[in-house]
């Protein structure tokens, strides 16, 4: 009996740095088409207290089913019961997108990390091999220009060290000095 593994096609041939990190969702939905980002949002607006959000649901229920009642116990110039628990039911709705998008903006943010952390483990492990290829064929740089300047050395700025030169060392204190 042989002791070699059988690999399948359907397993999955991603090195293993990367195997941890999901895929690009594909559900994200964008704003209408005819929606303008405002230049400054501004002012907040009016925010639910007390647990109303939590209540928000049952109100609006209560407020539909039974808003003959309401109405006619309120009277006429009382604000619609029906459309107050419309009202409470799209705010409601906007609260939970508003939530959905705060989770999912700190899941891209750590996809995005995992992510970049997976493809630069990749490159630092290409980087001498390419730096290699490059020092030893004169024409790798012509033919992969962009591979070639991505794994380049890093280079130190002039500037930088000239700033570095003219900074004065740090002298004894004087009170050791008079001592």
């Amino acid at each position: 009996m042989s002791s070699k593994k059988v690999v399948s096609h359907s397993e999955s041939h991603a090195p293993a740095a990367i195997a941890s990190v999901h895929p690009v969702p594909t559900s994200v939905s964008a704003p209408p088409a005819e929606w303008l980002a405002p230049e400054k949002l501004g002012k907040k607006g009016r925010r639910p207290k007390h647990g109303l959000i939590l209540a928000a649901p049952t109100l609006a229920t209560e407020l539909q089913t039974n808003a003959a009642a309401i109405a006619a116990e309120l009277g006429p110039k009382a604000v619609d019961p029906a459309q107050l628990a419309a009202a409470i039911d799209l705010a409601n709705s906007w609260s939970g997108a508003e939530q959905k998008a705060a989770t999912f903006h700190v899941y891209t943010k750590v996809e995005r990390s995992a992510s970049w952390d997976a493809a630069l483990k990749l490159m630092s492990s290409m980087r001498l091999g390419v730096q290699f290829a490059v020092a030893r064929d004169a024409t790798f740089a012509d033919r992969f220009p962009t591979v070639a300047k991505a794994f380049a050395p890093g280079k130190r700025s002039k500037k930088k060290t000239e700033t570095e030169a003219a900074t004065p060392a740090p002298q004894a204190t004087e009170t050791a000095t008079k001592a």
